[in-house]
């Protein structure tokens, strides 16, 4: 693995924040990579027209045939602009964001991109970054200034990760992501040894593992609770907004679903010759493998089920 291999990107920053190990796993951990969203590949498609719409709006000429630039400084830095403006100290960042998004872009720049923006400054040692932003028909361009004391803290941040994680042979702590649990699964697939008796560290885990899902437990019966109250007082309206925010509780389109056991049994019926009908199932069969899954019983839990 190269040393190239191992440096952090403009958009995985806010992953040494967010999920060190989730990282990790992608750099030395053997995740595989990413595939891109149908969401994501739009972005890509829209790229080129944000880009000339900010051309439009700003009056700056663009040069968007950016190379991955490897900092022959900072060996743990690695970006790829989307265009810089030519005969300015700024550069700029293309965003397509759909309207389920709308919230995360309602007061300011979303942290993963600020953290990138921030990142670039330093690389190309800019004063700008603008981020232009289409959102449905809603075009605007937001601009992030150098911050030399924010920058100095990603930079710390990001480099102490890759001495430690990538370069060194240390791990990160585990995370909650999906990219953790995956991880999990494929290296210990299942279980080889017999139930054990747990250490006096174990123990301590265990019961702050037992008293977080009673607090979870408390916490999700709370919720509901409150959910009930507010969708009483909405009743027939299919809202309420309030400054910040907004609760709905909106129907959601009716859908045909396909009953495909139901229909599977009624086209046995037409099948008359045993044999076939063997092979139709077989062929039509797959085994689907079993994963490991947590049963935990704490006489925290045994209290709760005895209060309900």
């Amino acid at each position: 693995m190269s040393d190239n291999s191992l440096r952090v990107g403009g958009s995985e920053v806010e992953l040494v924040y967010k999920d060190p190990f989730g990282l990790w796993l992608r750099k030395k951990g053997g995740l595989a990579e990413i595939q891109p969203t149908m969401r994501m590949r739009i972005g890509t498609c829209l790229e080129s027209l944000i880009l000339d719409a900010y051309q439009e709006v700003t009056g700056y000429a663009l040069d968007p045939h950016q190379p991955v630039r490897f900092d022959p400084v900072r060996p743990y830095m690695r970006t790829h602009y989307d265009a810089l403006c030519v005969g300015q100290r700024r550069g700029v960042d293309a965003k397509f964001t759909s309207f389920d998004q709308r919230e995360m872009w309602a007061d300011d720049i979303p942290d993963r991109i600020l953290l990138q923006c921030h990142y670039y400054l330093a690389s190309s040692d800019y004063d700008y970054w603008d981020v232009a932003v289409l959102q449905g028909d809603r075009f605007e361009i937001r601009t992030v200034e150098r911050d030399p004391e924010v920058e100095d803290s990603i930079l710390e941040r990001v480099q102490e990760f890759w001495h430690r994680y990538l370069v060194g042979d240390e791990r990160p702590p585990m995370s909650a992501s999906e990219a953790c649990r995956a991880w999990l699964q494929r290296t210990f697939p299942r279980e080889t040894a017999p139930v054990r008796e747990a250490t006096e560290d174990e123990i301590s885990l265990l019961n702050y593992y037992a008293q977080l899902r009673a607090d979870q437990d408390e916490l999700q019966d709370e919720r509901d609770k409150l959910e009930s109250v507010l969708k009483q007082r909405l009743g027939d309206d299919a809202g309420m907004n309030f400054e910040g925010g907004h609760f709905t509780w909106r129907r959601s389109k009716d859908a045909q679903i396909m009953d495909w056991q139901s229909l599977a049994i009624t086209l046995e019926r037409f099948v008359t010759d045993r044999e076939q009908l063997a092979q139709i199932k077989a062929d039509h069969t797959r085994t689907r493998e079993g994963t490991r899954r947590i049963h935990f019983s704490h006489p925290l839990r045994r209290e709760a089920s005895h209060a309900a």
